[in-house]
């Protein structure tokens, strides 16, 4: 259990290390990498330094609990910034770990608790909490307010979330705590009133390192406009601030204690912001490389759709596309696996389609469609995630359309770094002709697309419904196509879309100066 920094009435933190039994003790050995580097049995040598490891670990405790206790302070440094709290300055290792100062005083205690051992048992929190009270007790100030924050909170004591909820409302009436606190209250000597005043005035909030980071850049966010990642930044540098502080508490004139009022605080945020490139880290959205995914809905929308339109995200939204289980859980699949998906195929055969529907797939997923890939943008694309704290937990997804097209080593590039990235998901879609533009694809899943029955008949339905066909059954057609979409509905429409198509094609083809393609095709398409 991690120690405060200063001394008010705690035990001292005991920095003496014992050796472990078997390890050596001569003056010449102690500490000595080369005397443990000449023994000549490196398998106890291995068992030697376990054990001074095992057995050297307070300072490493001790250190925690002081950055546990400074992310507190952080926690409420922000707080007090963004108005959310009504005292007006933070006192960091006062009476308590923290003090929050105003017409009623807060005094705080922190302690952490090493992650694998789980939450406080039960007796160790009603210590912790007794403990404090004694303390806050001494100190005669009845209109003051007491809190007790530990880390991971009380085994089997659900609740505890609010710093400002006393223990007579937090409490159920029949929690095990309220018992405990009572039997151990009364081993202390505390009477029934003592304790009634305890429960009535003392808050105990249970709260784990990242929930407590992310109050934190909640605060925040109601002072400065800024990605995730730089409010971290702001965050960090806030508990600097209270670190700075505890140690300057040092001196023992209460006078000239040093606090950190609103003011200070507000200042602290606003000159780390100033120092946050913001156009560069959402320079690709600025820049029009990508935007946020976004289905949308256009002001109209019908099952013209169905003859063959190019499929946007609104598409997806309005019901039309064709639900497509069997492909969507081979891209989730693919994406968890690998982290790249690209969907392959015909043209007009559905890959945009698939790819629109990826982020219903993934919800939890920040999806950003990106408008083009080049070389030059990727970086912009890696800063741009980063900024939103990319990782496993807060992934970062990219849709790139027709990823074949335009610069083909883009796509290469960004897998490249992307994959360096964790958290950082990769679905695009490639006509099956520009594949083998795309690089190297081992490190991708690649998913191929063809119609299906179920598709065809929903497509065959639409385009009755339009009357832009008269073909008596979907079936015909639809062993006919090949199981290419685009074929499948030129069957069907009698070729209404065939000729824009190929136009389409052959205008992409000369935007990218891909002209020995069309020479070869105008050879062969008569």
């Amino acid at each position: 259990m991690a120690k405060s920094r200063s001394r008010k009435n705690k035990k001292k933190t005991r920095r003496t290390r014992k050796a472990p039994r078997g390890a050596p003790t001569t003056a010449g050995q102690r500490g000595s990498e080369s005397a443990l580097a000449d023994t000549t049995h490196p398998d106890e040598n291995d068992e030697i330094l376990v054990a001074l490891w095992q057995n050297t670990r307070s300072g490493a405790r001790a250190g925690r609990g002081f950055h546990f206790q400074d992310a507190v302070g952080a926690w409420l440094a922000a707080g007090l910034a963004a108005g959310s709290i009504a005292e007006t300055k933070l006192t960091p290792e006062g009476l308590e770990d923290m003090t929050l100062e105003g017409a009623h005083h807060l005094h705080l205690q922190a302690k952490s608790r090493v992650g694998y051992l789980g939450p406080f048992p039960l007796g160790q929190a009603c210590r912790h909490i007794l403990d404090a009270w004694e303390r806050h007790e001494a100190r005669g100030n009845s209109d003051q307010r007491l809190a007790v924050v530990l880390e991971s909170g009380v085994r089997d004591v659900p609740g505890l979330r609010d710093v400002n909820e006393p223990l007579a409302r937090s409490l159920p009436d029949d929690s095990p705590m309220r018992g405990a606190l009572s039997e151990a209250a009364a081993k202390r000597g505390l009477s029934d009133q003592g304790l009634a005043r305890l429960m009535s005035t003392t808050a105990v909030m249970g709260v784990d390192w990242k929930e407590l980071t992310a109050r934190t850049t909640e605060h925040l966010e109601s002072v400065v406009d800024l990605p995730f990642s730089a409010l971290l930044l702001i965050a960090r540098e806030l508990r600097t601030k209270v670190a700075e502080a505890a140690d300057a508490n040092v001196n023992p004139a209460y006078e000239a204690r040093q606090s950190l009022s609103r003011m200070d605080l507000v200042s602290t945020i606003e000159h780390v912001a100033g120092h946050i490139d913001l156009s560069a880290l959402e320079s690709a959205v600025v820049d029009g490389v990508c935007e946020p995914f976004e289905t949308g809905m256009p002001p109209s929308v019908d099952d013209s759709y169905y003859e063959g339109v190019a499929t946007q995200p609104w598409h997806v939204a309005a019901g039309l596309v064709v639900p497509r289980p069997q492909i969507m859980a081979e891209v989730v699949l693919g994406l968890q696996e690998r982290s790249a998906v690209v969907l392959t195929g015909p043209s007009g055969v559905g890959k945009s389609a698939i790819l629109w529907m990826v982020p219903a797939a993934l919800p939890g997923v920040l999806w950003y469609r990106i408008h083009r890939v080049s070389e030059s943008d990727v970086p912009a694309l890696i800063r741009l995630a980063r900024a939103y704290s990319v990782s496993a937990d807060t992934p970062v997804g990219f849709l790139v359309d027709a990823a074949g097209r335009g610069d083909f080593r883009g796509w290469a590039r960004l897998r490249t770094d992307a994959a360096a990235v964790p958290g950082l998901l990769l679905a695009g879609a490639a006509r099956i002709e520009d594949v083998a533009e795309l690089g190297d694809l081992s490190n991708c899943t690649t998913v191929s697309v063809s119609l299906d029955e179920d598709a065809a008949e929903v497509i065959f339905d639409g385009l009755v419904t339009r009357g832009a066909t008269s073909a008596p059954h979907w079936r015909e057609a639809f062993d006919r196509s090949s199981r290419l979409t685009l074929e499948y509905t030129h069957m069907l429409t009698q070729g209404r879309r065939l000729g824009e198509v190929i136009a389409d094609q052959i205008r992409v083809r000369t935007e990218e100066d891909r002209y020995q393609e069309l020479e070869l095709l105008s050879l062969v398409s008569v």
